[in-house]
């Protein structure tokens, strides 16, 4: 979608088998929204109203985590044919990763040649990461754009995923807020 909405209302709005990948609804009120198998990876919900919505089959992609290097990562180098991702770090080793389910493959601490072998562009012994950061050690990696909720006030509603999941506590983990949880406090 790739469409900034910032601060309009979309109060009592219906959506169906759509996808709204990427979308910039930063307060806005979706209040009595109703969602059915609608793709929300990406949407970035920061400081949105949410009040009694009923989003059901809801498809949300996230970050895939890969840690492992003790040191600062200093090179990031892709498979030509993209399945899979190497990183060389300061603590002179080479991890290799599965792009697309995030498990590491192989590791390397000093024999890396057959590892780089695997590669048409060899890891850079410099690059511009460390001048970026020298604490890197965990990267995230996503195919799809970063689904965010900051800030979203969330008085009641439904809000469950394809397979049948509750979405409430993939939004607490993005920092909104449940009213009705303050409710019976």
């Amino acid at each position: 979608m790739k469409v900034d909405m910032r601060k309009k209302s979309f109060v009592n709005i219906r959506m169906k088998n759509t996808s709204l990948i990427g979308g910039n609804f930063v307060s806005c009120n979706l209040s009595g929204s109703e969602f059915d198998y609608v793709d929300i990876s990406g949407l970035n919900l920061n400081g949105a109203q949410l009040f009694n919505c009923k989003w059901k089959n809801i498809k949300v992609h996230e970050f895939i985590r890969l840690d492992g290097h003790e040191f600062s990562v200093m090179s990031v180098c892709f498979s030509p044919d993209g399945n899979t991702l190497a990183f060389g770090s300061d603590d002179n080793s080479i991890r290799l990763w599965n792009v697309k389910t995030g498990q590491q493959i192989k590791s390397s601490d000093k024999n890396y040649k057959d590892i780089l072998a695997q590669f048409t562009i060899p890891l850079q012994q410099h690059s511009h990461i460390q001048q970026a950061s020298n604490y890197i050690t965990t990267l995230l990696i996503s195919q799809k754009a970063v689904f965010q909720a900051q800030g979203a006030l969330i008085l009641k509603g439904e809000f469950i995923d394809q397979s049948g999941i509750g979405l409430k506590t993939l939004f607490k983990q993005k920092g909104s807020c449940f009213i009705e949880d303050l409710q019976k406090k």
